[in-house]
């Protein structure tokens, strides 16, 4: 899944396929969504409950970009989520 930037307006959405891409007169990106399942691992995580103990722990996300235009609109450019 990819989409063509032109000038940094969404110019159109890229399908699995060869694309040449030539303008020298504007600024063309591109940005290509990975479709396939993803492991993401957070580690020590620490949390304290409300008799002050602490608790550590890690764990393991596995996320699958399914909507690509919902995540692009979600998503800025540094690699961190906006807001909800």
């Amino acid at each position: 899944m990819g989409y063509l930037f032109r000038r940094n307006q969404l110019a159109r959405t890229l399908g699995p396929d060869i694309y040449k891409l030539f303008d020298f007169f504007s600024e063309l990106e591109v940005i290509v969504l990975p479709t396939t399942p993803r492991l993401l691992t957070v580690s020590n995580q620490e949390v304290l409950t409300q008799d002050n103990i602490a608790l550590r722990f890690s764990y393991f996300v596995e996320y699958k970009i399914t909507d690509g235009d919902k995540f692009l609109a979600r998503f800025n450019s540094y690699g961190t989520f906006g807001p909800i």
